[in-house]
């Protein structure tokens, strides 16, 4: 599922599923707090093995 799919979700969770939705405007603060959230920075290795290994950035590597 993605990450508005999540949200709306949640908005129906929190209000009730018989209740009207939620105003626009507090659906439009809650998607922009979703959209500025920074993704995480990843490294990317080849090993030996000829696998990718992905990991966050700044952490040792998986293999050697």
């Amino acid at each position: 599922m993605n990450g508005m799919t999540n949200l709306v979700m949640l908005l129906i969770a929190m209000h009730g599923g018989s209740e009207p939705p939620a105003p626009a405007l507090r659906y439009t603060v809650a998607s922009q707090a979703v959209n500025r959230r920074s993704p995480i920075k990843m490294d990317a290795v080849i090993c030996k093995d000829g696998q990718v290994h992905t990991f966050p950035a700044g952490h040792p590597k998986p293999c050697i």
